[in-house]
């Protein structure tokens, strides 16, 4: 079944979501975009289905004790929030803050949707912190123990000065949580936690790393549990979706997405594309002349070459023949290129 979206719980005050969206929106405009994505309401088109994807389940976790204390200390008019170390939290009374008894809930509920989700997934990740992993082993307990359950430091919730963001040590998490795959983490304290709160630029680099470590995964559907911070990072700045206060989740919130790997499939089509270059490219020095182009194009070859050749000089090279293809003509023109291209070759006997 297609997934059904949580209904609102906990979310970001909408005056702190706006301002975090515009600081992701500045970010999102300096970072060369790797991924594309979209959301899995549906089957992929035919031309992204030809590219190389994704599908993830993103989850954010059940309300936690400090989103309680939080919107207590709010409605208390209260300035800062419960869980700042050292002036409002000194004893770490949120270190790791756990799930309330609505977010347990919350899980729970989820897990009904969960065990009839199409597609199921092949591998499961989770956050370094308690109220993730809680919700995570939840959630999703219908795989646990069947497909690998790997924690991950670098979907962690903005880390620094909040002692709900700063985890447990490494050897009582595995304790804690012995159904959990910690092989991943290499650090025995939080490498996250200082006295100033992580930036949102380098939480969007994290973001950026964690993308490229799940895309690099063999597995083709996975699940991710994580934060709110991250998440809303993830989605405007990593994935390039609008930038407004609905990308923020709210808790136990499941949102899936096919993610495509735009460099990586731009590599392997250019690489496509050259191939057929040099067997177009006869004389082997490098460049397409109009006779040679005439072979493939035939009556088209003039035309061909007044599109393809940027720098007027009378020959076309594999950058200008793969850049014409990838970057002028429409995306769904690619394969029709080349089996029409591989098809006069072929023809030619070249």
């Amino acid at each position: 079944m297609p997934i059904v979206e949580r209904q609102p719980t906990v979310r970001f005050s909408a005056r702190n979501t706006e301002e975090r969206v515009r600081i992701l929106e500045n970010i999102a405009a300096t970072m060369p975009r790797s991924f594309s994505a979209n959301r899995a309401c549906g089957p992929l088109d035919e031309a992204e289905a030809e590219m190389e994807h994704k599908t993830i389940h993103f989850m954010r976790h059940g309300q936690g004790e400090h989103n309680v204390a939080q919107a207590r200390w709010q409605s208390e008019s209260r300035p800062g929030v419960p869980y700042s170390w050292p002036d409002n939290d000194p004893d770490m009374l949120y270190l790791d803050a756990v799930l309330s008894d609505k977010g347990v809930e919350e899980a729970a509920q989820a897990h009904a949707h969960l065990v009839s989700l199409e597609p199921q997934p092949q591998l499961l990740v989770c956050s370094t912190m308690r109220r993730a992993t809680m919700t995570c082993l939840s959630a999703w307990q219908h795989l646990v123990g069947r497909v690998d359950l790997l924690a991950h430091e670098g979907c962690h919730e903005m880390g620094g000065k909040h002692t709900c963001d700063k985890r447990l040590d490494l050897d009582q998490l595995k304790h804690t949580f012995p159904q959990v795959d910690y092989s991943l983490v290499v650090s025995e304290e939080d490498p996250l936690w200082s006295t100033e709160r992580e930036s949102w630029d380098h939480l969007a680099q994290r973001a950026l790393g964690f993308m490229k470590w799940l895309m690099d995964r063999p597995e083709k559907v996975i699940a991710v549990t994580c934060h709110g911070s991250f998440l809303i990072t993830l989605f405007i700045v990593v994935l390039g979706f609008p930038a407004s206060v609905e990308q923020a989740f709210h808790t136990a919130e499941i949102r899936s997405v096919h993610v495509l790997d735009s460099a990586a499939e731009r590599a392997r089509r250019v690489a496509i594309l050259v191939g057929l270059f040099n067997r177009m490219d006869q004389d082997k020095n490098g460049k397409l002349s109009l006779e040679e182009l005439r072979s493939v194009y035939g009556h088209d070859a003039q035309e061909a070459m007044e599109s393809c050749d940027a720098d007027g000089d009378g020959f076309v090279t594999p950058e200008e023949w793969a850049g014409f293809i990838l970057d002028k003509m429409p995306c769904e023109a690619y394969q029709l290129c080349v089996d029409s291209v591989e098809e006069a070759l072929s023809n030619a006997g070249q």
